[in-house]
């Protein structure tokens, strides 16, 4: 027997009686055995072990005795004479398995499906899958689509008032938004499953009494809405309701403001309160519709805003590029200018004769005009310094707030790079004027001190000489 036959099998064997099932175990209650379906289920359970989807026991409650279905056991008369239960003892850990219907319901209502990424089901041949979780039927081949690996807790956004809301917000919205593609084939138990935690996606505040969804719109005006959870809901219904949700949360983008603008859409569409699930889930489609639109004009208006900012930034940047250049001019003229201060000097010192300026005189004004040249120098060039180390600290300061929608490389690339250039330029012209006042400062070192040098060499040499 195939795996496929066996599965179709199995579930006809067990639609009849009394099943509880988790992720762990299924359990048959009330179970009477005869020849041909111990032999049936001795096949099925050498087909779910080949498998690895688990291992079938049963147990005759009346006597206490647990039939051995992997061995040679083979059917006793007595065995139909008591009632049975049987275990389907689940092996597989990688990914779930439900073989029932009402075992998958009880299991989502009481779980967020965070971290689960396949879920496997007997009853069914299609499958279905949400934006993390894929359904597929036992022994499908799954092509392992990429999940989205964002991960949103309903709590950021949405506000359950009592306990049980708390409960059945989700800790991962989007294993609960299914794919356009599977909509379609999305099975009752999971809309009747998923309904209790993705409507409430959609208010701002919530409460859950039972069966009944108190939902709260706050915009303009504050809108409630009761949903009864028992009341049918149909497959395109589910399809806005799901629709509004994804395009709220789905690529976990602008989130605040898709939500803000959809619940503000609700309350203005919604002038009463709403009970009828028909009518709510038309209401929803509208305010969607108006949300996607107010979206658009949002961003358009976001965008104008944002053109702004970049030119009155790029403008600031362009007004700090041009003040580390005119630093660079500024070093540059500061440099002449010291240079006819020198000029002027030497002049006086060697073309002007002048008998009352004594040597003596001009070591004093040569050694103050040297003293005066490293004060000027220094002041001048630690100016620029100064104001880029500044810029640049203010800059990163202030990174995350201004310059927060670029990332590390573009904001190196696009704000630090070119103040950077600038910076470099300055800093070799900082080189070269050093230069030239170290050739200025010899120059006057020359001028008041070239006699004794002079004389010192000179007296140097006879020494030299009888040596």
């Amino acid at each position: 027997m195939s795996l496929d036959k066996s599965i179709k099998r199995f579930q006809e064997i067990i639609k009849e009686f009394l099943t509880k099932e988790n992720s762990d175990v299924l359990r048959i209650y009330n179970f009477r055995l005869n020849l041909e379906l111990f032999n049936e289920l001795k096949n099925i359970n050498a087909e779910f072990k080949r498998h690895n989807i688990g291992e079938l026991v049963v147990v005759l409650e009346d006597i206490n005795i647990e039939i051995d279905l992997s061995g040679n056991e083979i059917f006793q008369d007595f065995f139909s004479k008591s009632t049975c239960l049987i275990m389907l003892n689940k092996f597989d850990r990688t990914s779930l398995i439900f073989f029932t219907e009402l075992g998958i319901e009880v299991f989502l209502s009481g779980n967020s499906l965070k971290g689960i990424n396949q879920i496997k089901l007997a009853f069914t041949d299609k499958p279905f899958n949400t934006s993390k979780v894929s359904f597929i039927p036992i022994g499908f081949e799954d092509r392992n689509k990429e999940s989205s690996n964002i991960e949103l807790n309903a709590v950021k956004y949405v506000k359950g008032l009592n306990e049980e809301a708390i409960s059945v917000l989700p800790k991962d919205v989007l294993c609960w938004i299914v794919e356009d593609d599977s909509v379609k084939d999305s099975p009752s138990f999971w809309i009747k499953s998923c309904l209790p935690k993705v409507i409430p996606l959609l208010s701002n505040e919530f409460e859950k009494d039972d069966s009944l969804l108190k939902l709260l719109f706050t915009g303009r005006k504050n809108t409630q809405i009761v949903i009864d959870l028992k009341e049918k809901i149909s497959n395109s219904e589910y399809k806005t309701i799901n629709s509004a949700a994804k395009w709220v949360y789905h690529d976990g983008r602008d989130i605040d403001t898709r939500h803000s603008i959809f619940v503000n859409q609700v309350s203005n569409i919604v002038s009463t309160p709403e009970i009828n699930l028909k009518n709510i889930c038309i209401k929803f489609a509208e305010a969607l519709k108006n949300s996607e639109l107010a979206y658009k004009y949002h961003l358009r208006e976001e965008s104008k805003e944002l053109n702004e900012l970049l030119i009155s930034l790029n403008n600031t940047l362009f007004e700090y590029s041009n003040k580390i250049r005119k630093n660079t001019t500024d070093l540059i003229n500061s440099m002449w200018k010291d240079l006819t201060t020198i000029l002027g000097f030497l002049i006086l010192r060697y073309a002007i004769k002048k008998p009352e300026l004594s040597d003596q005189f001009f070591r004093y004004v040569g050694v103050g005009l040297v003293i005066y040249l490293i004060f000027s120098f220094y002041l001048n060039s630690n100016l620029g310094f100064w104001f880029y180390r500044n810029l640049k600290d203010s800059i990163n300061q202030w990174k995350g707030r201004i310059y927060g929608y670029l990332d590390d490389n573009q904001f190196n690339e696009l704000i630090i790079g070119p103040l950077k250039k600038a910076q470099n330029k300055y800093r070799n012209t900082f080189l070269i004027v050093l230069l030239f006042y170290l050739v200025f400062i010899f120059t006057i070192g020359a001028s008041i001190f070239g006699n004794e040098l002079l004389n010192f060499i000179q007296s140097m040499k006879p020494a030299a000489n009888s040596g």
